[in-house]
């Protein structure tokens, strides 16, 4: 059988799924289990594919129509430009969370600042990582309730050269952190228990996923302690879920933070939230 097959074969129930691009999104799994690159598919379509290349690609296109995101099948998600590791123990990298990183790019000029970067559920390391992109004098620690996790995030490090600059550490979020850090960078899990998810989502693990409290739980944590390892001017930043901005910004009140910025992301919604000392 020839790629070509595969389009008139699996496109049309990729499409029925709603998927935005499916044409794109079949060549990309074409690509993942014959390992090749997607120009190789895009441009080859006469290939011949071998019966065990077909059951794969089949297994594949069987986990997007139950919902898998595609991540998951490939194994990796593209966020700040860069290629990172994900599996069943991290969250997927999400474009709305690179508004945290567009923030933190904005808040110092000189790229070439020492800075001690923290990182708080790093989940793939796909925040600190990229922070580190930013500014080639940094340093960073990531760390995660997740063994699992912490797994994939030193990965991720050594493939993007960066595994002499960052460490990571089993911690629930400060327990086992020590020093005082410039920045301290959070996404930690804000959907409010109970929501209803997309199937997609719940591919993702639950623990990155909701907390209690309306979803606010993390940020209490987090903003009672931060005092502790935040550096004199230094930068606590938040990625919120929809809703939570003005409940998140009067617990960092109540805990001697100011807002120094919110940032929407690219659906217009309040996406980050950074704070500094208020005393």
């Amino acid at each position: 059988m020839m790629i070509w097959n595969l389009m008139e074969t699996f496109v049309p129930p990729l499409a029925q799924l709603g998927i935005e691009n499916p044409l794109r999104e079949l060549r990309l799994i074409i690509a993942h289990a014959l390992g090749k690159s997607y120009e190789d598919i895009y441009f080859g379509e006469s290939i011949e594919v071998s019966d065990a290349d077909m059951r794969r690609i089949q297994e594949c296109v069987n986990l997007r129509l139950n919902h898998m995101p595609l991540a998951k099948i490939l194994g990796q998600k593209e966020f700040w430009g860069m290629p990172f590791l994900v599996t069943a123990d991290t969250l997927d990298p999400r474009p709305e969370s690179e508004t945290l990183i567009e923030a933190l790019e904005g808040l110092y000029a000189d790229k070439s600042v020492s800075l001690e970067i923290l990182d708080l559920g790093t989940g793939s390391g796909c925040l600190v990582l990229s922070a580190l992109s930013l500014f080639p004098n940094a340093k960073g620690l990531g760390v995660d309730f997740s063994n699992r996790a912490l797994h994939v995030a030193k990965k991720n490090a050594t493939r993007l050269g960066m595994d002499g600059r960052c460490e990571f550490l089993y911690s629930d979020w400060f327990s086992a952190v020590k020093g005082r850090w410039d920045v301290i960078l959070s996404n930690p899990p804000y959907i409010p228990e109970g929501t209803s998810l997309s199937p997609e989502t719940l591919h993702d693990p639950v623990s990155a996923l909701f907390a209690p409290e309306r979803g606010l739980m993390p940020y209490r944590l987090i903003l009672e302690r931060a005092k502790i390892y935040l550096k004199p001017g230094g930068y606590l930043i938040f990625e919120i879920g929809a809703g939570q901005a003005f409940d998140i910004i009067d617990i960092a009140i109540k805990n001697k933070f100011k807002l120094f910025l919110a940032r929407k992301d690219l659906l217009g919604h309040t996406r980050c939230l950074i704070f500094n000392s208020s005393d």
